[in-house]
């Protein structure tokens, strides 16, 4: 009676932390879509002015001076929008590092829950926590990586490897959430199909769309990397419903994108992941609706 009581008191402070940190993450949402909104404003009125002062430009000499006293009021406006985009980025990365530590408290707590003599019930519920806790972990990751590439905060360590290695490590660490899920995942590599980049970056943006894959595929998800003339082609599908016609034209436009739910989806990983192939000189493109097709330049 004892034990079920102290799993119950763990479960119920658990719960607690991680609908804490939903609540921190929702309100960090619509914080962004607000700021987001307030700078399109701002953009627009800088635009319209602009257009009102070009016009006024075709005056007299009066009208030359009013202009120019305009267009510098304007550069400060935009150097003031510029300032506060740049403690907007300081204010996410504080927030990202705020989600860190309870996060970490979560995770920990749960593994060493796992451990413990638990019944059918607390098993299922432990290893839930633990996929939603691994959920706001990748999530976090995600913000802070978009906060660094929006600011060019992120360069590149490049080396020489082979891509089919890199995916047989990515879908190897799948394979245990796809199997989870009911779902076949496989790879299908030619040999050596070496290229020039940072692994690191990659590795975050191939594992972004293997994760999309898992999640959003009906059985089957299939990656597969091979040379083309120049280039390594890698793709990553599933069979799943794909994304709506209506989206898929927004899917790879930045901060646009963030602020659309896309498949329930929060938008970061794949913004992410066009830009990080974008940073090596490749391309990203969304096919039929649930085909993502990478294409880099081959190492020679």
């Amino acid at each position: 009676m004892r034990f079920r009581h102290d799993l119950a008191k763990k479960e119920e402070a658990i719960n607690a932390k991680i609908a804490q940190l939903e609540k921190e993450n929702r309100e960090y949402a619509a914080e962004m879509e607000s700021r987001l909104s307030s700078a399109k404003a701002a953009e627009l009125r800088l635009k319209d002015e602009i257009a009102k002062l070009k016009e006024e430009r075709k005056g007299s000499l009066s009208g030359f001076a009013q202009f120019d006293f305009k267009a510098k009021m304007i550069i400060r406006e935009a150097e003031k929008e510029e300032e506060a985009r740049k403690e907007f980025a300081k204010m996410i990365a504080r927030v990202v590092h705020d989600f860190k530590t309870p996060l970490m408290m979560v995770k920990t707590s749960m593994a060493i829950l796992e451990e413990e003599p638990l019944n059918d019930t607390g098993k299922s519920m432990t290893r839930m926590a633990l996929r939603g806790a691994d959920s706001l972990q990748a999530l976090v990751d995600d913000v802070l990586i978009c906060n660094k590439l929006e600011h060019g905060a992120i360069e590149l360590d490049r080396k020489r490897y082979d891509l089919a290695d890199q995916l047989r490590y990515l879908v190897n660490g799948s394979r245990k959430d796809a199997e989870s899920k009911d779902k076949e995942i496989s790879l299908n590599t030619e040999i050596g199909v070496f290229v020039d980049a940072d692994p690191l970056r990659l590795e975050r943006a191939f594992g972004n769309l293997i994760s999309n894959a898992v999640k959003y595929g009906k059985k089957t998800v299939t990656i597969s990397v091979r040379k083309e003339g120049s280039s390594a082609i890698v793709t990553v599908s599933d069979d799943g419903a794909g994304m709506e016609e209506k989206m898929r034209s927004k899917v790879f436009k930045g901060q646009e994108m963030m602020t659309v739910d896309l498949i329930n989806g929060n938008g970061f990983g794949l913004t992410n992941a066009k830009r990080l192939v974008d940073m090596h000189g490749g391309n990203i493109k969304l096919v039929g609706g649930s085909t993502f097709v990478v294409t880099l330049p081959i190492s020679q």
